[in-house]
């Protein structure tokens, strides 16, 4: 988003100098990011500030609760099935 974004100063690889870093310390901050943000934890240490940060933020917590919510019901289904065949 940093790059899309022409390094504006706002974003989160220019403000915690990433940039001149290579690829994989940039893209294990940003699994980090992902990671915190989709099991909705956010420590807050890497923050969306510019708009397309910000809904890439929305859009990510939109799809963790929506997986979430598919695999817990899916994990209840199965139990609820093996329950009604030992009744």
């Amino acid at each position: 988003m940093a790059k899309i974004d022409g390094w504006n100063p706002d974003t989160w690889v220019v403000r915690h100098e990433y940039r001149d870093d290579s690829d994989a310390v940039v893209y294990l901050a940003a699994l980090y990011w992902t990671f915190t943000t989709m099991s909705t934890v956010g420590y807050g240490d890497i923050t969306a500030r510019t708009y397309m940060e910000q809904c890439m933020s929305i859009i990510l917590m939109l799809f963790g609760v929506v997986f979430f919510s598919f695999v817990i019901g899916s994990i209840s289904s199965i139990f609820s099935r093996i329950d009604t065949r030992e009744a």
